[in-house]
């Protein structure tokens, strides 16, 4: 590909990855008018000062400062880091949530991961089939979440140290740190330092930790496959390519849709390396692939312990052929649908420029500029690729809610952080090179330290308190009110009975049955209720009426 095709194709990505996700044509116009006018009024003020030396003077000492950082050790800066960042997730888990799932696909996996405890992939049905009806899982004989693995294995081992809070800021913590390398590995050492910061301040990466939604795990698998698939292709080790197929197999088993689309653009460019290349690299990739077609074959076992046919997911039999990537639409040749698809889709995009960074432009803007004045590095095309798959997987799908803001673009936020830092990392050199202006390196440090903290301190001021305040109040299927009077108001070991919709969706995540809860939480069956005070008669028994709890004998 000669330099005339490379910058026809940035300026291509450049143009989808911001233009197709602001919306319908009033607003992207009003977008482009906003974002002129803030960078024509910034870039005037930062001219405006660079004109007196006392400014300069201020960018360079700041400038020099964060220079100097880059003498700390790798591994102290990292470790800081990556403390920090747990230390901020747990505090919110426990402010917001109370170390306890808020939403309903969390609350089934955070109740699957204690039947994978129990040693077992699902539990026999309970002897009252009728009582233990819950939301989110399967009850044919045998009792399971439809949720893949993945996550459960690891929320289980929260469970077993009795600390299922930490596992995802401590998987957040894990992420910074492989984003990071993942940005030195493409950008340098700049680009991976300003990924830090990017990584550590954005509510989207924060909040969402803070909980226990798989795409924590996913976004981590995500992150480690494009760093060890990079690696692979750059050093040929063997090593490098077992980490890239032990990353993407375990990302099949916790999101494998979101696995598919995220690895396609890497398929497509493996099958094109190895049509060139093949005997430098299909030992790499054979590995590779074994790895990971271990990880399917896991997969079909798991189908088959818990729905009974290796090629039946959970999904499937709980929510039928829906669930399959555009089967709805594929089998519908109304265009009107396909058009309402991508308008949606479009709509919820615009979550992602708003809640990424919380900052007054779009959290996309970076990265387009970084495609639009061909200054990406390499690999960079191939992760806006990813970007783009993941993106056209949800015109395929049904599933685009504001849960924790646009979360099914979770597994993508890395790849955007990371070009956003490798733009800002690259400004320097741009302006010296291309436009001739005469400032060190140090003074742009510094100009680009002083705009990121003021963006961060907006976002502060804005949409994290904003965000906070929503997930303080009983988000969700969250209910703390319910969860207070089942605590405090019955006589342990209990069963209480619940009658409404909401209270049984806020208590998902207290199943399974186990003799060893100190309550147990069923379905409120009225005339019936007398079978469960026969098949418990060692446990004091509630029902909850009105919000209040009325003990039954």
């Amino acid at each position: 590909m000669n330099r005339t095709q490379r910058a026809l194709l940035s300026s291509l990505i450049a143009s989808g990855l911001f233009l197709t996700t602001l919306g319908k044509i009033d607003n992207i116009k009003l977008a482009i008018l906003v974002h002129l006018f803030i960078f024509l009024l910034g870039g005037l003020i930062v001219y405006a000062l660079c004109l007196f030396d006392f400014p300069k003077k201020i960018f360079a000492k700041i400038g020099s400062f964060l220079g100097k950082s880059a003498d700390i050790p790798e591994y102290q800066l990292l470790g800081i880091s990556a403390v920090v960042l747990f230390s901020i997730c747990y505090f919110l888990s426990g402010a917001l949530f109370n170390h306890l799932p808020v939403e309903m696909d969390s609350m089934a996996q955070y109740a699957g991961a204690k039947i994978f405890l129990s040693g077992h992939w699902s539990l026999a049905s309970h002897p009252l089939r009728e009582f233990f009806d819950t939301p989110w899982f399967i009850s044919d004989g045998r009792f399971y979440t439809f949720y893949p693995p993945g996550h459960m294995f690891l929320l289980a081992l929260g469970h077993y140290f009795y600390q299922p809070a930490i596992i995802n800021p401590l998987i957040a913590a894990v992420t910074l740190i492989a984003s990071y390398y993942l940005a030195k590995e493409i950008g340098g050492s700049f680009a991976a330092r300003i990924c830090l910061f990017l990584f550590m301040v954005s509510p989207f990466i924060v909040f969402l930790s803070s909980e226990f939604d798989n795409r924590s795990t996913a976004l981590l698998a995500a992150t480690l496959f494009a760093l060890f698939y990079i690696r692979t292709i750059k050093t040929k080790e063997i090593r490098n390519a077992i980490f890239a197929g032990l990353s993407l197999g375990y990302y099949l088993i916790t999101r494998p849709q979101s696995a598919l689309f995220f690895s396609l653009p890497f398929v497509v460019y493996s099958l094109w390396i190895l049509l060139f290349q093949f005997r430098k690299y299909f030992k790499s990739f054979a590995l590779m692939s074994l790895i990971i077609l271990a990880f399917i074959f896991f997969f079909l076992y798991y189908n088959q312990q818990t729905t009974g046919s290796a090629f039946l997911t959970g999904y499937q039999k709980y929510f039928g052929n829906q669930v399959v990537p555009g089967e709805e639409l594929l089998t519908n040749d109304n265009l009107n649908n396909w058009k309402n698809q991508i308008i949606r889709v479009i709509d919820y995009m615009q979550l992602l420029h708003r809640q990424l960074f919380g900052w007054p432009i779009s959290s996309l803007l970076l990265a387009f500029l970084l495609f639009f004045l061909g200054l990406e590095k390499p690999w960079c095309r191939l992760l806006a690729m990813s970007f783009f798959s993941i993106y056209f997987s949800l015109i395929l799908s049904e599933y685009t809610y504001d849960i924790f803001g646009p979360r099914y673009l979770y597994e993508t936020a890395s790849i955007v952080i990371i070009l956003n830092a490798i733009f800002l990392s690259r400004i320097p050199a741009f302006f010296r090179k291309r436009l001739r202006v005469k400032l060190s390196l140090n003074e742009w440090r510094g100009i680009i330290a002083l705009l990121l903290f003021i963006m961060t301190l907006i976002a502060l001021s804005t949409i994290i308190p904003a965000r906070y305040q929503l997930y303080s109040n009983n988000y969700r299927q969250s209910n703390k009110q319910l969860l207070r009077i089942i605590d405090t108001e019955t006589v342990k070991p209990a069963v209480v009975l619940l009658s409404e919709e909401n209270d049984r969706l806020a208590t998902i995540f207290m199943q399974p049955w186990f003799d060893s809860n100190p309550v147990i939480v069923a379905q409120d069956r009225g005339s019936e209720n007398y079978k469960i005070l026969q098949y418990y008669p060692e446990r004091s028994v509630y029902v909850l009426e009105k919000g209040k709890l009325k003990r039954i004998q």
